[in-house]
């Protein structure tokens, strides 16, 4: 079993409920806490689709709020487009 999926084990079985809960995790694993948040992040957003373009996927930045990577990089390229020099 990779690191990843204890960490998407140990989320489903609901063992991550608090940011204590992340760190101990992440000392378990010798690993950093940013790793493993962004697992939990990337498995709390499959299945969430986009606020943007409504598609189903894990690739979102920070969290399920935000839009995923496809949108973002769209949007950045608009306001560089548009943007008055």
């Amino acid at each position: 079993m990779t690191i990843k999926d204890s960490v998407i084990a140990a989320y489903r079985r609901g063992e991550i409920r608090t940011d204590s809960d992340l760190f101990d995790l992440a000392d378990s694993l010798k690993i950093s806490t940013k790793a493993v948040s962004k697992i939990v992040f990337q498995e709390m957003a499959a299945g969430t689709a986009c606020a943007g373009c409504k598609n189903i996927g894990s690739r979102f930045f920070n969290s399920p709020a935000f839009p995923c990577s496809i949108c973002t990089r769209r949007d950045t390229e608009l306001k560089d487009m548009f943007e008055a020099e």
